[in-house]
């Protein structure tokens, strides 16, 4: 999932690239693609202090890489980003800081250099941002990663590695994880050994710490639902089993949800020789850009989830 999203091939239309400021036409957003030589060579922005330049990708996009390049050609000056920060967000457009504000090393020159995101993200806007620069806060930019299907959720609530959403501590001293981005819809997918990769391809709960386990999924618009398929584990030598029930309410403003539907999972692989694999639950016809789901633990102690997917009807 590394491939370039279009900003230099003009995938990306101009529309898509806005800036916080550009000096003059010939430097505007437009002009800020990678290996692009039109205008006067790049984006500048028109003053040094907490400028940016920002990519909508109009769906949640993962996010695994950012190439920067200094400004083509200016009477003889070299202007390039020695360093810049990341934003991104959503639906919401509530701004998270990559990596709490981590400072990207950028170009020592004006030729192109590829960043590779340690923790990549899911994310429709992405914002770059110059800290630190030769001569003036130019650049030109694209993004790598792959599109994800329609429908996804953009800001389920869980626990990831790249971690960036709020904690609330619930009774009990429970601790409820919200906005954060990347594990449930990265397109990795956890083994049938779940402790693999010291677990970080599951999220999940314990039947004694969470007695009744509950994921929202936050969509980017209202849609009329098809299915909610969930890849999960179900491995009794691990402790894993698929979930018995799922009660499930429905939001069409994020919000205020209407009563629970109880669901059982439909299963689509074998269970006693797969151990992992999607369940589907049939939420036809439901309407909401938000969906709560409560579950029922099954045989075993521990619920974990690795993937989801949200169809819509058509």
């Amino acid at each position: 999932c590394s491939g370039q999203l279009g900003i230099s091939t003009g995938g990306i239309s101009d529309e898509q690239l806005v800036a916080s400021s550009f000096r003059n036409s010939l430097t505007a957003p437009a002009f800020g693609r990678l290996n692009d030589v039109k205008g006067y060579g790049g984006w500048c922005a028109s003053t040094s202090f907490d400028q940016y330049i920002e990519v909508d990708l109009l769906t949640p996009t993962y996010v695994s890489g950012i190439s920067t390049q200094g400004r083509y050609f200016y009477i003889g000056r070299e202007e390039y980003t020695l360093d810049f920060t990341v934003d991104y967000a959503n639906k919401s457009k509530s701004w998270e800081r990559y990596q709490n504000g981590q400072i990207i090393s950028g170009n020592t020159d004006a030729s192109a250099k590829t960043h590779v995101l340690t923790s990549p993200i899911i994310a429709r806007l992405i914002r770059i941002y110059p800290t630190d620069f030769n001569q003036a806060p130019c650049m030109r930019v694209e993004l790598f990663g792959c599109k994800i299907g329609g429908g996804l959720p953009s800001t389920p609530s869980y626990l990831d590695n790249t971690y960036t959403g709020g904690t609330t501590t619930l009774s009990g001293g429970k601790t409820e994880y919200a906005g954060g981005q990347g594990k449930l819809t990265d397109g990795i997918y956890g083994s049938i050994d779940t402790r693999a990769n010291n677990g970080n391809n599951w999220i999940g709960w314990h039947k004694t710490a969470y007695p009744q386990p509950q994921l929202v999924i936050q969509l980017d618009t209202i849609v009329t639902l098809y299915t909610i398929k969930l890849y999960v584990s179900h491995n009794p030598a691990q402790d894993t089993s698929i979930f018995e029930e799922a009660f499930i309410s429905f939001s069409k403003d994020g919000n205020d949800f209407g009563p629970e539907t109880k669901y059982r999972p439909v299963i689509g692989f074998n269970t006693t020789t797969t151990r992992v694999g999607y369940v589907t639950l049939g939420v036809v016809g439901k309407i909401g850009d938000a969906i709560k789901c409560r579950f029922q633990y099954g045989s075993q102690n521990l619920l974990l989830i690795s993937e989801i997917e949200v169809q819509a009807m058509t």
